[in-house]
């Protein structure tokens, strides 16, 4: 009986093993790219959320 036990766990940790490289094998490419994001923005609120800076003063 442990035989079978043990033919069935080294079988199973096989599946298991093979399908995490295969899938890690099939999805290599989605898993590279990345997601951009593109916000628009006006002018208005651009202009409002910028810190004030001030110029040098000339001596």
């Amino acid at each position: 009986m442990g035989h079978v036990i043990l033919v069935f766990g080294t079988l199973v940790a096989i599946n298991l093993g093979l399908g995490y490289v295969v899938s890690d094998y099939l999805y290599e490419d989605e898993q590279q790219q990345g997601v951009v994001e593109i916000q628009e923005v006006s002018p208005e609120a651009a202009a409002s959320t910028e810190p004030a800076v001030e110029a040098p003063k000339a001596e």
